[in-house]
């Protein structure tokens, strides 16, 4: 039994208490989901993010079982999370973390780069007993590494004679909050932290009788508001474990509070991890309804849980005027998108993704990420008033783009961010004069020479993030205004017919020259395609899908070049493909063979999930087979090198009737 007295905390976890029921609806203001994905019979708890996804604490099926306790040992875990909140088949997190022994609670510094994780103490893989022959656990910290986590190392406030656990990082990667037995505290186990310093960590802290007493206080999770979470059988529980939160963010700690209903229960609950936000996380229970001992649940909240920050709206008002004599500009359309840290709009529904060739071989084309035309985004946030002002809140925690529109002027865009000091009140919009090349086109068939009315036409800027979408009129002509020295690629397409692609250079000369163009579109023939960059043979390649090292699953925020596939696939319902992933050469070729592998059915998945037909999906890999560089076994290669290798490329293997199903021409 001495191993089940060190383990006590968490195998207290096994018992089972009256609450709740699975994926209920718990009030108006919070919603619980049981997680079924990831939730078995056996025991599932202590979530953290990752990713994409979570790591999280559970047992092999047919893992090696604890004489002592006649369990199986706890690993670490990782599930990827899909956008619609399931979640997909867990895996083993790490060949380097997970030991013989017990693995996890585990936490994240912010690049994902550093890991501190439980585990059982030992040393070089053999067993730290204290005097009575017990094994504590103790908290070990590891370095991201080409392959796996590396440079696995024991914190120094660890000892044999206690134990030290579930531990949570600052954002800032300053200091570390962990559970521990250490002699000398309050009770059972009380929470301490530790601070970084330059030659390592400092010794642990008892966070004090404000939190801890004479029970037991664990899991915590530091959120970036400054709100410590943890659990505790005792201050005011409704029975176990509950959640509780306290402010620590300033000198004067805020009170300890009971989250209450529905995170807390009859039951134990535990494990809390929340958003930068305050409104959507997971936690642990053991509480009836589940599927077994303890579960993972998510849950979302309409407003922040506790004590969140909300960010200060700045009053702004807007002038839009002429550069060069400062006057005024009435009616001017203006947009306002809130960016991502890339400085794209976070919205990715005002983008597009198009087929862009590759002029190296006519077979291969690439998903090019482009903005829509203004008009297909919608109406404007505002438009300037006789005096060109506006007025408009922006938030001091947001970065935005600013897109003003006026007939006559150049449209300009402005970069804006509150958060950076990149601000002023009033925000002064200066619109330049129009001077553009003027586009007149037609449209016509090819057979009969007859004008093609309602022809789409798509009109991208290659050096911009940016099309413009066009119609032919009854006349089939449509007009345009294009920038000077600039690269555009024109596609016209109309039911029935080849799509047109023109690769467009304009001029810079001083004296702008009005362009016309005719579009002569070919009629279809039967099991011809209307895009003709899709037809048997041609290669997609995927350049921005990031996969974790040794880990098949996608990386957070890299999925927009599959979620434009997909939008291509449900197009052309006929369309089947060859789903190919590629590794780097660094490794073995066998390792790097069966990575691929399951790389590639992971991106099916991802697919699938997205409602693309299993059978329409082939998958291969090919490993390291197929370099697309110089970096062989053997060659020092930069990370950008070796990137150029990883890829996912998309071979198209039937078209079908070569027509898509939702034709708006």
């Amino acid at each position: 039994m001495w191993y089940r007295r060190a383990l006590l905390f968490i195998f207290v976890l096994l018992a089972t208490h009256a609450f709740g029921q699975r994926n209920k609806k718990v009030n108006d203001q919070v919603f619980l989901r049981n997680l079924s994905g990831i939730n078995t019979k056996d025991s599932e708890f202590s979530p953290a993010f990752y990713g994409n996804g979570l790591v999280f604490v559970s047992r092999l099926r047919q893992g090696p079982v604890d004489a002592a306790s006649n369990e199986r040992y706890f690993d670490l875990f990782f599930a990827e999370l899909m956008p619609t909140g399931q979640s997909l088949k867990p895996e083993l997190f790490s060949l380097e973390l997970n030991s013989p022994l017990h693995e996890g609670p585990a936490t994240f510094d912010r690049d994902l780069n550093k890991v501190f994780f439980t585990r059982s103490n030992q040393r070089n893989g053999i067993s730290n007993e204290d005097a009575s022959g017990v094994v504590r656990l103790a908290i070990y910290e590891a370095e991201r590494g080409i392959f796996d986590w590396e440079n696995v190392r024991e914190l120094p406030f660890n000892s044999n004679d206690y134990s030290c656990m579930h531990p949570t990082l600052s954002p800032d990667g300053k200091k570390i909050f962990f559970a521990s037995n250490k002699p000398g505290g309050y009770g059972g186990t009380d929470l301490y932290f530790a601070e970084k310093l330059p030659n390592g960590w400092s010794p642990a802290i008892n966070l004090g009788p404000e939190i801890n007493t004479q029970g037991n206080e664990a899991y915590p999770f530091y959120h970036p508001s400054g709100t410590l979470f943890f659990a505790s059988n005792k201050h005011n529980s409704r029975g176990g474990l509950d959640i509780f939160a306290i402010d620590i963010s300033s000198n004067t700690w805020g009170k300890v509070i009971n989250l209450e209903a529905p995170f807390n229960s009859p039951a134990d609950d535990f494990g809390l991890i929340l958003d930068d936000m305050g409104q959507k996380g997971y936690f642990s229970s053991n509480r009836t309804g589940g599927f077994g001992s303890d579960d993972i649940y998510s849950f979302e909240s309409a407003e922040p849980i506790i004590g969140m920050d909300k960010p200060i709206f700045l009053e702004t008002r807007l002038l839009v005027q002429t550069q060069d004599t400062r006057q005024p500009v009435a009616d001017a359309n203006i947009w306002i998108f809130e960016t991502d840290p890339s400085g794209k709009i976070k919205d990715r529904s005002n983008y597009d993704y198009q087929l862009v060739s590759d002029n190296s071989d006519t077979l291969k084309l690439k998903l090019g990420l482009v903005r829509k035309s203004l008009k297909d985004i919608g109406a404007p946030d505002m438009v300037s008033d006789a005096f060109g002002g506006s007025m408009h809140d922006f938030s001091d925690a947001a970065d935005y783009l600013v897109v003003v529109e006026k007939e006559g002027f150049e449209t300009l865009e402005f970069v804006l961010s509150p958060q950076k000091g990149l601000y002023a009140n009033p925000l002064i919009l200066e619109l330049k004069g129009q001077q553009c090349i003027p586009l007149r086109a037609s449209v016509v068939a090819q057979d009969t020479r007859q004008a093609i009315p309602e022809a789409r036409v798509v009109l991208v800027h290659k050096g911009k993030d940016e099309q413009r979408v066009l119609q032919t009129d009854t006349l089939g002509f449509f007009n345009d205004c294009l920038e000077k020295n600039a690269n555009y690629q024109i596609r016209v397409s109309r039911e029935g017919f080849q799509e047109k692609i023109l690769q467009l250079q304009t001029a810079s000369a001083a004296e702008i020259e009005p362009l016309a163009l005719e579009f002569v579109l070919e009629p279809l023939k039967n099991g011809e395609t209307a895009d003709q960059s899709l037809q048997t043979g041609t290669v997609i390649v995927l350049e921005d899908i990031y996969y974790d090292f040794n880990q098949s699953s996608i990386r957070s925020g890299q999925v927009e070049e599959l979620d434009a596939l997909a939008r291509l696939m449900l197009q052309y319902p006929g369309m089947q493909i060859e789903l190919a992933a590629h590794t780097d050469t660094r490794g073995t070729a066998a390792y790097n063979l069966q990575l691929s592998e399951k790389r590639a059915e992971a991106t099916k998945r991802y697919l699938v999930n997205k409602g693309i037909a299993a059978h329409r999906i082939q998958t291969v890999g090919y490993g390291e087979a197929f370099p697309r560089n110089h970096c062989l076994d053997g060659i020092q290669c930069s990370e950008e090198d070796h990137a150029y290798n990883r890829r996912t490329e998309i071979k198209v293997l039937d078209m079908g009737n070569g027509l898509p199903n939702n034709r708006k021409n």
